[in-house]
């Protein structure tokens, strides 16, 4: 069932249902505040008994005056012959009526029925002996009731005209009710349509809303979702093109030094070098390239780590200071051996964070393999510790070709290899694995950069961060 049909049966229903609550409503209020006369009953009650009198001689006309007296207490009846002269009077009186008293009592009618403390009085007649005779029926004004309704119609046309002012009164109604309900109908007809021409391979579709009501808002809603949502899929084609990137770029860095080792375990295995320093190098080369593939896979890993929730890291206290002069322990030997100039910057005391040491530590050898391999060239590294008011700044500096401003943003960025001033081997996650590790830890990471004079990456950790339970 749609909109508009459901929209007309609430109109009839309603409007059936406001009439007969109306009528009920009237009806048990009527009964239990509105007691007394009203102009009908009275103009009943005197005809009927103007008829019973007219039945019976004049000698028995009193006896059924006095009952209804008895009845109706608060109602007065005057009986006077057609000259006036009087012939019951159920309050006393014993003076005729002439034509001043008669005016007299039908003064300010029937304004009379709704003030207090006036008299309303009400006149019949009948036929005795061919003589015309009058009954007065009179009562105080707060023996009606409060509410009273006088409809008088003249002829059918009446009626016509009577229905025209209401039936406009409902056309108005009705008219407004339904231009407001095809209005949103429209309105949200619009937005269902725009809900199915969603998809993830069409355009981003963006709805015209000034209102501030709630559907404008629903439709300003709908369009931030369908711009995320197009925004998600642009990322999610992202990182499925960079997916595909990393596999055909693995399986070339592990084609190379997998052919390498294979081709050399060939040559030991058929016996072809005899000589012992050709031999060693042999060995050297396949255990270089080992080491080779063991980083890669153990990138790799890190990342798949990495991917999952910080609240599963192995949080512990660190002492920062003795974590980073054991890593720089660890590259003394392979900087020297490159001929490198390594200057390591620790302060003495010790310094404590909470964090993953694992991780820490994978970060900072990151950074130093980052900037052997792509600012190695200027053989000069720099490993230092600063302590800021409220973080540490680990931060490595070689004096290679350095980084153009244009690069900045995408350094940190899964799957991005380097510039054409810092090519090397590598599969473009290293300094992701720094950035996400950094922002595990709450922190995060930095990069400063002098072409061909010095270049800086920092990972800061904030120092009163506490694990999070």
């Amino acid at each position: 069932m749609n909109l508009r049909t459901k929209l007309w049966l609430l109109i009839v229903a309603s409007t059936f249902t406001g009439i007969c609550l109306f009528s009920i409503a009237t009806w048990v209020t009527g009964e239990l505040t509105n007691h007394g006369y009203t102009h009908k009953e009275l103009n009943e009650l005197g005809i009927e008994l103007t008829k019973e009198a007219a039945q019976v001689p004049p000698s028995q006309v009193d006896a059924i005056f006095d009952r209804f007296a008895m009845e109706h207490p608060t109602v007065q009846l005057d009986w006077f012959d057609q000259d006036g002269s009087l012939q019951y009077a159920s309050d006393g009186r014993m003076h005729d009526y002439d034509f001043a008293s008669i005016a007299k009592r039908f003064l300010n009618m029937p304004a009379n029925l709704w003030e207090d403390d006036r008299n309303i009085t009400l006149v019949f007649d009948w036929k005795q002996d061919t003589r015309s005779q009058f009954l007065f029926m009179s009562l105080p004004s707060n023996a009606m009731q409060n509410k009273q309704f006088f409809f008088y119609v003249r002829d059918n046309l009446t009626y016509v005209q009577l229905l025209i002012p209401f039936v406009l009164f409902l056309t108005a109604l009705y008219s407004f009710a339904l231009f407001f309900f095809a209005r949103i109908n429209r309105r949200l007809g619009k937005m269902n349509k725009a809900m199915n021409a969603v998809d993830a391979q069409g355009s981003a579709i963006t709805l015209e809303e000034s209102s501030k009501d709630e559907i404008g808002q629903l439709t300003r809603h709908f369009n931030r979702m369908s711009k995320r949502i197009r925004e998600q899929i642009g990322q999610i084609q992202e990182y499925e093109t960079k997916r595909k990137a990393l596999i055909a770029n693995l399986s070339h860095d592990l084609r190379t030094p997998m052919t390498m080792i294979q081709g050399y375990a060939e040559t030991l295995h058929a016996g072809v070098v005899q000589d012992e320093e050709e031999r060693r190098k042999c060995t050297e080369i396949i255990l270089l390239r080992s080491h080779y593939m063991d980083r890669l896979l153990q990138k790799l890993l890190d990342i798949s780590q990495l991917d999952t929730p910080s609240e599963r890291l192995r949080w512990a206290k660190i002492n920062v200071s003795e974590l980073l002069r054991k890593t720089a322990a660890d590259y003394v030997p392979v900087l020297e051996n490159q001929e490198f100039a390594f200057e390591v910057h620790i302060p003495e005391p010790s310094l404590l964070v909470w964090g993953d040491p694992h991780l820490i530590d994978r970060a900072v050898r990151n950074l130093l393999d980052n900037a052997m391999q792509h600012g190695g060239s200027a053989r000069y590294l720099c490993l230092s510790l600063d302590v800021r008011e409220t973080a540490y700044n680990i931060s490595i500096t070689d004096h290679g070709p350095g980084v153009s401003r244009e690069q900045k943003p995408l350094l940190f960025e899964r799957f991005y290899r380097g510039s054409k001033g810092r090519e090397g081997e590598g599969l473009g996650i290293g300094l992701s694995i720094v950035k996400e590790v950094a922002e595990a830890h709450h922190g995060k990471v930095h990069i400063s950069s002098d072409p061909l004079s010095e270049t800086t990456f920092s990972m800061i950790l904030p120092i009163h961060r506490q694990r999070t339970e």
